[in-house]
């Protein structure tokens, strides 16, 4: 991760000009530099009569200036626990993920080699589907899709197919005069070969895309994979309650991030603090033009760069899964630690044992075993028994 320290003075000072917060407070920061110019010049070019309606006390901005300061203050340590907390609930999902891997591979014999593949698969796609639920992107194309559809604009067909294959719309179907196979093969990009839905079974990739909450019917499936899963002796209800649990949590991190995306910072306040440092800022010319004239210009420029500044940053951190949080890492790191792309969606290697039952490896073991038991010097190797199965490392 890139990390910023006061050696970088320099890049940071040099790179103002690419700033992306200076490009969404451009034009306030404009109005208030052209304001302060055209104070100064008339203060300055006016006769002394005229030139005094242009000038005001400092003492209303010196005793304003602590309330706006908490404003601020108060806007931007709201934002960022807002951006902490999102990057708690990712890292509840992470861990929560490598918990649920670990588990099922220690209990993969009553599990089940088969079934265990096929709910890590479905882990992998969970990161996938729970981003994709929380950008406010995929949300609104959503809405405006359904606001489409009951205006008649696009057919129930179309809706429909979009939702459940999550397909990539080329150009608008009302552009088109064809019918509806042809407006199908021609207007869409299946993504079916790409993530996440690779890595479901294909029989379920039609039922999750039309589901109306995807990553809630990931663990819905995945507690129903491990439900199922026979009842012995090494595999009991304690251990299966421990799954669950797991699959729990990640269904309520679903909500912990909707409540993030579905509760803004209350509308009036985010107003009433915009408000007040517009004003704040374009009065400020005719209270120091009388002290640094010409210079009003650029001073306020400045002011208005770094307190709007302060603003912008709390409007962007506030919704972290926006652009803050750089959630394809985390997905990706979790699909790199479940799952292995490169052979097929196969299971990942471990640190654990795989056992193998094939008679001929298990007589070579016992071979092996009755070789190495002469070395009785060395304490620290463990011969097999030949009673146990060949162990192989992954």
């Amino acid at each position: 991760m890139e990390r910023y320290t006061a050696a970088d003075w320099l890049h940071n000072i040099r790179t103002i000009p690419q700033s992306s917060i200076l490009k969404q407070i451009a034009g306030p920061v404009l109005w208030c530099t052209l304001t302060g110019v055209v104070v100064s010049f008339l203060h300055r070019f006016s006769p002394a009569r005229v030139a005094g309606a242009f000038t005001i006390t400092k003492t209303p901005h010196t005793l304003l200036g602590s309330a706006l300061g908490l404003l601020l203050v108060f806007r931007t340590n709201t934002a960022y626990a807002r951006f902490w907390e999102g990057r708690k609930i990712w890292e509840t999902v992470l861990c929560t993920a490598r918990d649920l891997s670990r588990m099922t591979k220690l209990f993969e014999a009553e599990i089940g080699a088969e079934k265990r593949v096929r709910c890590m698969c479905l882990l992998a796609a969970f990161p996938y589907l729970l981003r994709q639920r929380v950008q406010p992107t995929w949300l609104f194309n959503k809405m405006e899709r359904d606001e489409r559809r009951k205006k008649n604009e696009i057919s129930v067909e179309y809706a429909r197919a979009v939702d459940e294959a999550d397909i990539e719309v080329v150009e608008d179907e009302k552009e088109r005069g064809r019918d509806q196979s042809q407006r199908k093969n021609e207007q869409v990009i299946k993504k079916t070969s790409k993530i996440p839905w690779a890595t479901l079974p294909k029989e379920t990739i039609k039922q999750c895309s039309s589901a109306q909450n995807r990553p809630l019917w990931v663990c819905d499936r995945l507690a129903q994979e491990l439900v199922l899963v026979p009842t012995n002796e090494n595999f009991s209800s304690r251990e299966r309650l421990a799954l669950l649990g797991m699959i729990d949590r990640l269904s309520r991190s679903i909500g912990e991030c909707e409540r993030i995306v579905q509760t803004p910072v209350p509308l009036n306040y985010a107003r009433h603090t915009i408000r007040f440092l517009t004003m704040w800022l374009l009065t400020v010319p005719l209270a120091v033009c009388g002290e640094i004239g010409l210079a009003t210009g650029p001073v306020v420029g400045v002011l208005a760069w770094a307190l709007f500044g302060i603003y912008e940053i709390g409007v962007v951190i506030e919704d972290p899964f926006q652009r803050t949080l750089k959630l394809s890492v985390i997905c990706d790191q979790i699909k790199a630690e479940l799952v292995e792309e490169d052979t097929g969606w196969d299971d990942r290697q471990s640190a654990f044992f795989t056992l193998n039952n094939d008679k001929d490896e298990t007589d070579n073991s016992k071979n092996d075993n009755d070789n190495d038991s002469g070395n009785k010097g060395n304490d620290n190797v463990a011969p097999f028994n030949s009673a146990y199965p060949k162990i192989t490392v992954r």
